[in-house]
């Protein structure tokens, strides 16, 4: 009976054990989101003219090229 209890409470200790480490990797981790995050977006280098990142460059088309023949 008392290595039965024995086994039970070293289990709730290695559980409690554990939970406590994954609570310290998730408060590191939105720590590391809420702030670090934010800080590496405005250091962002802009290409072509993005300022919203969407992937679009700041460029038209030629007339000449506004055809039949504009996708080929």
């Amino acid at each position: 009976m008392m290595k039965e209890e024995k086994a039970k409470k070293s289990l709730t200790a290695t559980v409690e054990a554990l939970f406590r480490v994954l609570l310290i990797v998730l408060v590191v981790a939105m720590v590391d989101v809420t702030l670090v995050g934010p800080a590496m977006a405005e250091t962002w280098q802009m290409k072509q003219r993005d300022m919203h990142n969407v992937g679009r460059a700041g460029y038209t088309v030629p007339e000449a090229r506004m055809n039949d023949t504009f996708f080929f």
